[in-house]
C-alpha cells in the first residue's frame, strides 16, 4: 500500500490557512470549486506563496504582475 501524505490546513504565523507546499493548497482550491463554488460570495482562485512564513495561502485576487 503506498503512503498517502495527509494535508491538513494550519493557521500560518501570518494568521492565514497555510499549506506547506503548492500541490496542498491547489487540491484544497479543487475541492473548494467542486463543493462550495456556487454558494460562496468571494471565491479563492488560485495558490501563492508566502514571502513571510515560506507556506502557500489561497486568495481570490487576480494575479500581480510588476511593471518594468
Amino acid at each position: 500500500m503506498a503512503y498517502r501524505k495527509r494535508r491538513t490546513k494550519r493557521i500560518s504565523r501570518c494568521n492565514k490557512a497555510y499549506f506547506e507546499d503548492e500541490i496542498g493548497a491547489r487540491l484544497t482550491l479543487a475541492m473548494i470549486h467542486r463543493k462550495d463554488g456556487s454558494r460562496r460570495e468571494k471565491l479563492e482562485t488560485r495558490a501563492y506563496n508566502c514571502p513571510n512564513c515560506g507556506g502557500y495561502h489561497l486568495t481570490s485576487e487576480p494575479e500581480r504582475t510588476h511593471a518594468a
